[in-house]
């Protein structure tokens, strides 16, 4: 990082956690529940230790918030950063009634990243959602159903062949076909889990069972590919240009396999995996659970998280080394996911659990669309009409005193999506 950026991230920091900061708590979200400046503080530095470019986009934001702004954020650049106070003046400087200013471009972005990195990358029914289940969940899913097909002789089927298989339009055929070239690099083991996978249950851990059948889990959602916001916004979280990420977003680069339960935490950013490229080309993959990340935060509230020690025992600690590859075609197929879709994914749920409320934001509307008859959570809220409402609601210094995400997302699925009985609620 250059010196200029360098000092432009704190300024940026310093601003947020003082103006904006100062700023949104003048909205209807009761202090603890704002997320907007401790949302963009985080997901700007996780971007920046990846390589990407959310620092430039937020001062673009910010100068279109006001005229002066242009010139006072051209005075930051030649500035050294002294304190989050100092940055804020010299932000502010010849400004009138500065929390008067709408902060709109702020709030917008604030509810973009929530939206198409947070909202986006959380996935809990994989390849082709139903209801919250993965496409071969239960047994008598078609997927499974043509797997046990005898004719079409999975087992036999060169990795050549697979990989045309994988690019046909039948979603089942695509599916088993990404399957069986999961299963060739990894082996029969799950890396997460470590048992077997089998076509039965097998007794679980504590009151739960665990289903044994391999569940392909996406890395990064390939539901995005038609979202050109979301993938731009991943693309400058990241640094990784649209191109490539569509290359790989439909490969087995993008897949691991696991069983029904882990999928879902995964899909839940209950963790994550870290991928680390040593300098001759070797790839190590570590276990990253969210929970030290939620105690380093003061944050020790499991139950806000749905945390159930018969699921948490199955998967590894945290920091422990997973074993991707192991499988009769691991040398051709690769050492496991594509590392920079693991990291992207893992810098994403750092900076939802560092910015606090947002991962909270998450997890009660995914619970809160339980309530709703939706065709797949969270493909109905990644569109721009939620974005306004969010941001709106972040930004609103006169609206009521009493707001719940709740309550946006009742106006967000509001007519035909609420069930009978379930009143609209206005932000």
């Amino acid at each position: 990082m250059s010196a200029m950026n360098s000092a432009m991230k704190k300024h940026a920091l310093g601003v947020l956690q003082e103006y904006v900061r100062n700023h949104e708590r003048r909205g209807p979200f009761k202090a603890h529940q704002c997320m907007t400046s401790r949302l963009l503080s985080s997901v700007i530095i996780e971007s920046e230790a990846l390589g990407g470019t959310m620092l430039s986009h937020f001062w673009e934001r910010l100068r279109a918030c006001y005229p002066k702004f242009n010139e006072n954020v051209r005075e930051l650049q030649k500035t050294k950063h002294r304190s989050d106070e100092a940055s804020s003046e010299v932000l502010l400087q010849g400004v009138p009634d500065c929390y008067e200013i709408n902060l709109k471009p702020v709030y917008d972005m604030a509810a973009e990243t929530f939206i198409h990195l947070g909202l986006a990358l959380m996935n809990p029914g994989g390849r082709d959602s139903v209801n919250g289940y993965p496409p071969d969940y239960p047994s008598d899913k078609p997927a499974l159903r043509l797997r046990r097909l005898p004719g079409l002789n999975w087992g036999k089927k060169t990795i050549d062949r697979l990989f045309k298989v994988a690019l046909v339009r039948n979603k089942e055929l695509q599916h088993l076909a990404l399957q069986t070239l999961a299963l060739r690099r990894d082996g029969i083991e799950s890396p997460l889990t470590r048992l077997s996978f089998a076509d039965e249950c097998a007794p679980g851990i504590g009151l739960r069972e665990i289903t044994n059948p391999p569940i392909l889990t996406q890395i990064i959602p390939n539901t995005i590919c038609t979202n050109d916001t979301s993938l731009q916004y991943i693309s400058m979280f990241s640094g990784v240009p649209v191109t490539t990420l569509l290359k790989y977003l439909n490969t087995v680069d993008n897949l691991l396999l696991t069983q029904c339960y882990p999928q879902l935490e995964f899909a839940c950013f209950k963790y994550a995996i870290e991928a680390q490229v040593a300098s001759n080309g070797q790839v190590k993959y570590i276990h990253r659970d969210r929970r030290p990340l939620l105690l380093n935060d003061g944050d020790d509230d499991d139950d806000e998280y749905e945390i159930y020690p018969e699921e948490v025992a199955v998967l590894p600690n945290d920091g422990d080394e997973l074993f991707f590859g192991r499988g009769t075609e691991g040398v051709r197929l690769g050492p496991g996911p594509l590392p920079v879709l693991c990291n992207i994914r893992l810098a994403v749920q750092r900076f939802l659990i560092n910015s606090k409320y947002s991962i909270r934001a998450l997890n009660i509307l995914h619970k809160k669309a339980d309530n709703f008859s939706l065709d797949g959570f969270p493909a109905q809220l990644i569109t721009p009409h939620f974005r306004d409402l969010l941001s709106g609601a972040l930004g609103d210094a006169y609206g009521p005193q009493v707001i719940t995400y709740e309550a946006i997302l009742h106006e967000a699925l509001q007519d035909e999506n609420l069930p009978d009985g379930v009143p609209s609620a206005a932000c």
